[in-house]
C-alpha cells in the first residue's frame, strides 16, 4: 500500500484517525497539524511489521515517505527515531544531509554523532543530486514562462531547453536564452 484516501476522523498528539472505504486507520505522524479533520486527503502510508505488531505511518508528501525509508536503512535506526529526525523539518534535514553537516544532525534528538555521519555517508550524494535536480527545474520554468510571456514559440523555447545552462541568476539565464535564439535565427537566416 502507497497511500489512502479518506479523511481524518480524530487527532491525537501524534497519531491520526483516519477513515478509508469505512475502516478506520491509526496511523503515527510527525506533525498532526498539517491534517485537517474531516477533509478528504491523501495520506501516504508505511506499513511497518515487527514481531510485536503492525504499526501505520503516515506522510503528507510521497518524498517524505521515501526519506523515512531511507532512514530506516541505517542500523539502529528504527522508525520511532526517523520519525523524530522527520519532525525536526524533513527538508531542513535533507539539506543538511546534502551539505554533509553531521554535527547538525547530531543535534536532533536520538541521533548521535556516529548515527549521523552514517546517515551523510549513505545519503549526501543521493539528496544532493534531489536537491539540485529541483533547484534547476524551478529556475528553468521560470525561464521559459517568461520566454513565453516575451512572445517566444514553443519550437524556440524547446531549442533554449536542450542548450540553456542552469545557474542560480533566473535573469542571467533569460539573457542567455534570448541569445540562444537569436543566435539560432541568424545562423537559420545565414542558410537560407
Amino acid at each position: 500500500m502507497l497511500y489512502k484516501l479518506g479523511k481524518v476522523i480524530s487527532k491525537t498528539k501524534s497519531s491520526l484517525i483516519f477513515e478509508s472505504n469505512y475502516t478506520g486507520y491509526a496511523i503515527v505522524v510527525t506533525n498532526v497539524d498539517r491534517f485537517e479533520i474531516d477533509k478528504f486527503q491523501k495520506v501516504f502510508i508505511f506499513d511497518y511489521k515487527n514481531d510485536y505488531g503492525r504499526t501505520y505511518y503516515g506522510f503528507k508528501e510521497f518524498r517524505e515517505r521515501i526519506f523515512f525509508e531511507d532512514l530506516l536503512t541505517i542500523p539502529g535506526i528504527g522508525p520511532k527515531t526517523a520519525m523524530s529526525i522527520l519532525s525536526s523539518n524533513w527538508k531542513e534535514v535533507m539539506d543538511m544531509i546534502a551539505a554533509g553537516d553531521y554535527d547538525g544532525l547530531a543535534k536532533i534528538p536520538y541521533v548521535g554523532l556516529r548515527t549521523a555521519r552514517q546517515i551523510v555517508f549513505d545519503f549526501q550524494k543521493k539528496y544532493k543530486t534531489i536537491l539540485s535536480k529541483k533547484t534547476e527545474s524551478k529556475n528553468k520554468l521560470e525561464v521559459y514562462k517568461t520566454l513565453r510571456t516575451l512572445g517566444f514559440n514553443e519550437n524556440q523555447i524547446n531549442l533554449v531547453s536542450t542548450k540553456l545552462q542552469d545557474t542560480n541568476d533566473v535573469d542571467q539565464m533569460i539573457e542567455n536564452a534570448i541569445e540562444i535564439i537569436s543566435h539560432e535565427q541568424q545562423h537559420i537566416s545565414k542558410t537560407q
